[in-house]
């Protein structure tokens, strides 16, 4: 009868180990473990800027012409099966 017991509680906590470790997450890359912990754990936006603190959410800048780099985009979205909600100017929000 313990063992079920321990096995009920435990359960929640493996069932949600292994849902973040399945993301395969940088969870040992800048700004740290508690700090990517808390953003995964507890935020539903991501949103790149220059001087985000994790890196792969600050801003991109390409080498390819501004027209070039908005059709790939734009087929990108395409392919994902996404809608463009709005168009602004070499901005989409998709």
């Amino acid at each position: 009868m313990p063992y079920l017991l321990i096995l009920l509680l435990l359960a929640p906590v493996l069932l949600a180990a292994g849902a973040l470790l399945s993301n395969a997450p940088a969870l040992l890359a800048p700004p740290g473990w508690a700090a990517r912990l808390h953003a995964y754990l507890g935020s539903n936006v991501a949103e790149t800027r220059l001087d985000h603190p994790f890196p792969e959410l600050r801003s991109r800048h390409y080498a390819v012409p501004a027209a070039d780099l908005i059709g790939a985009v734009d087929a990108a979205v395409a392919r994902l099966g996404w809608a463009v909600a709005q168009r602004d100017g070499l901005r989409r929000h998709a």
